[in-house]
């Protein structure tokens, strides 16, 4: 029941987006600071294509992979949705490597991910098979969710990052 009022109100979204989204790929809260009501580049910030990749990517990983937790697990839409949401996490580590504005043009530490998480999703499809031992599936999927997605995400919201600017602006009291 919850899958289905989910996957309804996703197909209705995705239309919405589509067409309203100023890039294909754009989550339209990169366009508009929810705090002050500007768009992003009336605050003088402009995400590059890749990083609104990374941040679409990454919140349809983080919400699928809570609908994927609370749902019942072993069931047909459980298995499909789980490659999608692997799919959403291997396009989320490939686009990171793009983003370089950070640390003038070179990776960061932070790119360190990119492998684990690309290792780790090799890891979690041959975790699916029935021969794998018990509960290993389970472990590799909670950590990639919060070493790859929940972790990561969190240092997304420090001060000077692009994530904290366009959601938290204003708060900090500057």
């Amino acid at each position: 029941c919850l899958m289905s009022l989910m996957i309804k109100f996703l197909t209705r979204r995705r239309a919405f987006l589509w067409h309203h989204s100023c890039l294909r790929f754009t989550l339209p809260a990169l366009q508009i600071c929810p705090r002050s009501g500007q768009t992003t580049a009336e605050v003088g910030i402009s995400p590059t294509p890749p990083a609104r990749f990374h941040v679409a990517c990454a919140t349809g990983a983080l919400i699928l992979g809570a609908v994927q937790w609370l749902g019942p697990k072993g069931t047909l839409p459980h298995r499909t949705l789980g490659v999608v949401w692997a799919g959403l996490m291997a396009l989320t580590a490939l686009s990171a490597a793009f983003i370089r504005e950070v640390n003038e043009g070179q990776f960061s530490l932070i790119h360190l991910l990119i492998p684990l998480t690309l290792f780790g999703l090799v890891g979690l499809a041959r975790s699916v098979r029935k021969t794998a031992r018990k509960g290993q599936h389970h472990r590799l999927v909670m950590t990639l969710y919060i070493g790859a997605l929940i972790v990561p995400g969190l240092f997304a919201f420090l001060p000077g990052r692009l994530l904290n600017t366009v959601f938290l602006a204003g708060l900090s009291g500057s």
